[in-house]
């Protein structure tokens, strides 16, 4: 096992920051001991809604996570995790 440090982004597509810190303690009890994980939503101005299931919803959540996915690789992240079983933004 390589002791290289992988960095992850966790990305939860609603705008609500609440469950950010839930989302952290589920997930470091899983990870590996060499991962950093970051754990963010999206900005409350592109819609503060508690889910996605609307079409018309993945389409505001869809721009920002885009932004997301781009940041996240220009920070050098390794990974990037839409928290979203409606795989929104995968086309």
């Amino acid at each position: 096992m390589s002791n290289t440090k992988s960095k992850i982004m966790y990305l939860s597509p609603v705008g609500v920051d609440s469950l950010d810190d839930l989302f952290y303690q589920m997930i470091s009890e899983s990870k590996n001991p060499n991962s950093e994980v970051h754990i963010t939503s999206l900005d409350d101005r592109l819609g503060s809604f508690s889910h996605v299931e609307f079409r018309s919803y993945e389409a505001m959540a869809t721009p920002g996570i885009i932004h997301a996915t781009i940041a996240a690789a220009e920070e050098g992240f390794d990974a990037f995790i839409i928290g979203c079983f409606y795989d929104t933004a995968l086309f």
